[in-house]
């Protein structure tokens, strides 16, 4: 099976415990789900991946995103939006609830094959990115990190942010996870997010995974 982001709709939101449920014959479609601190740019990409300017709303407001959005991919796969985190602004009661439901989701969701892992290409990763990318060393389903924003980095010093971006991140690991530099304005990087997400997709384990402290801490 090949995923062509080739159709893409919404389905439904979600912010409970309750999470739907997505048959595809006699189990389930795979589900990728798309995290990042608020204002990383999440918005956007969905859309440029799936070729649907509307599919996600875009808002020039960090924290918009407070549900957890599930689109259908062709027939094929389940895409999950997650809420924001690292937003100050948002009341704590907020950030408690979505912790608890996103902690809920990506620890108890069987069908969840791919946590792909947005950080802005521009700036240093952030406490709230090191505690997700602290979760995602217990994570026995694989993870893939994207660097968005890349457009914007100057010319001269592009090249060189985003291998210091990329070795940030393998530092504080202490191993490595596979790396895409995406921008909305370059369409072979939509290509190559394709192909990462395919692959990982399809090399996915199902093992039981470790619940994640913090993940919406404030920075």
């Amino acid at each position: 099976m090949k995923i062509k982001f080739k159709k893409a709709k919404f389905l439904t939101s979600c912010f409970s415990t309750k999470f739907p449920e997505f048959f595809r014959g006699e189990g389930h479609f795979p589900e990728v789900a798309i995290c990042g601190r608020s204002n990383v740019g999440k918005s956007s990409m969905i859309n440029h991946l799936t070729g649907s300017s509307g599919l996600a709303k875009v808002s020039s407001v960090p924290g918009k995103t407070r549900l957890l959005n599930f689109f259908q991919i062709d027939n094929d796969l389940i895409l999950v939006d997650l809420p924001g985190y690292g937003y100050a602004k948002v009341p704590l009661e907020m950030v408690k609830k979505w912790t608890q439901i996103i902690n809920t989701y990506l620890c108890t969701r069987d069908p969840l094959k791919l946590l792909v892992i947005l950080i802005d290409s521009r700036h240093p990763i952030a406490q709230s990115d090191k505690n997700i990318l602290d979760w995602s060393t217990n994570f026995s389903k694989n993870v893939l990190l994207v660097l968005t924003k890349a457009d914007k980095l100057p010319k001269s010093k592009a090249k060189h942010l985003l291998e210091k971006r990329a070795q940030e991140v393998f530092s504080y690991l202490g191993k490595k996870l596979p790396v895409v530099k995406y921008s909305v304005k370059d369409p072979k990087a939509r290509m190559g997010l394709m192909e990462h997400i395919n692959q990982l997709v399809a090399d996915s384990s199902d093992e039981i995974v470790q619940p994640i402290a913090e993940l919406a801490h404030r920075d």
